[in-house]
């Protein structure tokens, strides 16, 4: 076991660059946690000790607010509780975070932890998307659906396309995907079968196999193949 408390601060310190990394990567929870739990294995501090320090950052640390609501989330070191996590993404939201903005809107818009409120997940999204971190290239991509459908906002196609294409160019596959569609159903004003198939293909290649369907039927109706 480790003793000292600054031992244990630089633990810390080592499980939030996990994260951050994890988060820089557009992973999922569920795979950040494959990882964080992988980390665990080669130290000897158990998960509820490592759980009190982030606690204690987390008083005086945005950064450590929004690790601490996805251990919260995860039941990482603590039980799982859906409210603080949405508590924590929020303070460390509201204090600047991208991250946490990003994650504040899905609460927002999924009702976890919170009640469902299409208006600020759509501001919490819009917030984390120009936050410049990695992972607001997700909240680019979730402000593009909800200018598509108007959802906390009113439908605006044409912007829906923008969120989009900042999303597709920061390499996010499921923007590739959506700006794509964007071409394929007009929402620039008119459709673009050739930039759709350019788009798709970019998001084929990067692992979205949704996009494989699309670019068969624009082959087939185009009689390109």
């Amino acid at each position: 076991m480790i003793s000292d408390t600054t031992s244990k601060r630089d633990l810390s310190k080592e499980l939030l660059e996990i994260y951050k990394k994890g988060c820089d990567a557009y992973e999922d929870d569920r795979v950040i946690e494959v990882e964080v739990n992988s980390w665990f294995t080669t130290h000897s501090e158990p998960p509820s000790q490592i759980f009190k320090i982030v606690f204690e950052r987390s008083k005086d640390e945005t950064d450590y607010k929004t690790l601490l609501a996805f251990m919260y989330c995860l039941g990482i070191g603590t039980e799982i509780d859906k409210f603080e996590m949405f508590r924590y993404y929020l303070m460390a939201a509201e204090q600047g975070d991208p991250v946490a903005a990003n994650q504040a809107g899905w609460c927002f818009y999924d009702g976890v932890g919170t009640r469902k409120n299409p208006e600020k997940a759509f501001h919490w999204f819009q917030r984390s998307a120009y936050g410049g971190y990695a992972l607001g290239l997700d909240a680019a991509n979730e402000l593009g659906y909800c200018y598509q459908l108007g959802i906390g906002t009113r439908s605006n196609k044409y912007k829906s396309s923008l969120c989009y294409r900042t999303s597709a160019f920061g390499s996010y596959q499921v923007g590739k995907y959506n700006y794509a569609y964007s071409f394929h159903n007009g929402f620039r004003g008119s459709v673009d079968k050739h930039q759709a198939i350019y788009w798709y293909r970019r998001a084929f290649d990067c692992g979205y196999g949704d996009a494989k369907k699309q670019l068969d039927y624009l082959f087939k109706t185009m009689h390109l193949i």
